[in-house]
């Protein structure tokens, strides 16, 4: 399932560091209700009646899937979840008790390192290469998870 493209009109400023530059509609702080909300739906909303690939169907479209939409999204999801032997083996080197959060941040690292995009191929390209990388995050905890598991169980 391609992303939607980002309209014609959208603009990348440039400032300083921790300043605003930029606005976004995919998520708000709405002060007045102290929620906060995704496209516009409220996330406890999201929460309590949509499933993990509803909202990120959301994230990356800009609007909640019908059942055709999100029976494809699933399937394309699933799809991508591979890593390739290289990275497993990376992976399998990190410090049995890193924390979670540097083995994710790791492997994205390292994902970055085998996949060089130039900055001048389409935008198409960029997105895809964002949604195979939501995807895999699922492989690199559940391998790191496996593997702290069967190294302390020796």
């Amino acid at each position: 399932m391609a992303p939607r493209k980002p309209s014609s009109s959208a603009k990348i400023h440039e400032g300083l560091d921790g300043d605003l530059v930029d606005e976004t509609f995919v998520q708000r702080i709405v002060l007045q209700t102290n929620s906060l909300t995704y496209r516009g739906y409220p996330v406890q909303e999201l929460c309590t009646h949509c499933s993990f690939e509803e909202v990120a169907f959301l994230l990356w479209n800009g609007e909640l899937p019908t059942k055709r939409e999100l029976n494809a999204f699933k399937r394309d999801e699933r799809s991508r979840r591979s890593l390739s032997r290289e990275h497993y083996s990376v992976i399998a080197k990190f410090p049995k008790k890193a924390y979670p959060m540097d083995t994710i941040r790791t492997s994205v690292s390292y994902l970055g390192l085998t996949e060089v995009a130039s900055g001048e191929e389409p935008i198409e390209n960029d997105c895809n290469r964002g949604i195979r990388l939501a995807c895999e995050n699922s492989n690199y905890d559940c391998f790191r998870f496996s593997l702290s598991k069967r190294q302390t169980a020796h």
